[in-house]
């Protein structure tokens, strides 16, 4: 499956541990049960896709919303990332009630997944989610490096996570939550060091 993540950049389509609609290899030899790993696989697809696929399709229209905004920046993304997490919380309350029934009824009885399980990946796909929003932000103003930084510290914590020896559905969580976050805290320390530069800048004259 050929990723989409990190679009607005050759530097950062490498990220591709956390596009939907795939698991990275590590986690595809850490499954033990060929079982577990096309269950976990699928409701990666199932719950994450919904959330990322419009934001990652849409990025750039993202990056110019913000750039439209500088001077309003930080009360912006905070509202698009409260609008961004109530969806993820309205998709994970669903996934926790339905994702258990639409596997099993559309993919049979041997793809019963728990419930709480999607309901997590779903908020996997929300720190994903974040790390877009955030990326795009230092795009906006023209951190590049930070823009294909979050995406690479992402990536190489959400591999490493994948390798810890867990059973497979703690590892994807991990990989799936704390890879993106970590990500996203480059970006933010990234515009955090932006800021105060401006700010040094306006005491200085």
């Amino acid at each position: 499956v050929q990723c989409s993540c990190g679009g607005g950049s050759p530097g950062a389509r490498g990220a591709y541990p956390l596009c939907p609609r795939r698991l990275p290899e590590p986690g595809r030899q850490a499954a033990a049960d060929p079982g577990d790993l096309a269950r976990t696989i699928l409701a990666i697809t199932l719950t994450r896709a919904p959330l990322l696929m419009p934001l990652l399709a849409f990025q750039g229209l993202v990056v110019s919303y913000l750039v439209r905004r500088l001077g309003r920046l930080r009360p912006t993304v905070a509202r698009l990332l409260a609008v961004l997490w109530a969806g993820v919380a309205v998709v994970a309350a669903g996934m926790w009630l339905l994702g258990p029934w639409v596997m099993r009824t559309f993919y049979g009885p041997a793809y019963d997944v728990d419930g709480v399980f999607m309901a997590l990946v779903t908020v996997g796909a929300g720190c994903t989610a974040t790390l877009v929003v955030a990326a795009a932000t230092a795009l906006s103003v023209g951190r590049h490096a930070a823009f294909v930084g979050a995406w690479w510290v992402g990536t190489g914590a959400s591999l490493a996570l994948l390798l810890v020896p867990q059973p497979l559905a703690a590892k994807v969580l991990l990989s799936l939550m704390i890879g993106p976050l970590a990500g996203t805290a480059v970006a933010l320390l990234a515009l955090r060091g932006r800021a105060q530069t401006d700010a040094d800048l306006t005491t200085a004259r």
